[in-house]
């Protein structure tokens, strides 16, 4: 955890290599920020590779699953005004 607030959150992830989160979803909006490698972020609209410098944002509530086929790491932001 790099920041944390009630409302606002920043962490930094690193994924190994072919590794998985399986479908899941939160009650915050998301921003994902990929430092290094690159991973696969799979929603029921499709499946997106992001790649470092690259940005994916998805709005709260949508079920999501993280496929890292190779070593990477990334900034997870998590925003709930709640």
């Amino acid at each position: 955890m790099l920041v944390k607030y009630p409302e606002f959150r920043i962490l930094l992830v690193i994924m190994r290599a072919l590794s998985r989160w399986d479908d899941h979803k939160t009650n915050a909006r998301i921003v994902i920020n990929v430092l290094h490698g690159h991973i696969q972020f799979h929603t029921p609209n499709g499946t997106f590779d992001v790649r470092p410098g690259q940005l994916l944002a998805l709005d709260p509530g949508i079920v999501h699953s993280v496929d890292a086929p190779e070593e990477s790491a990334f900034l997870l932001t998590l925003s709930d005004p709640r």
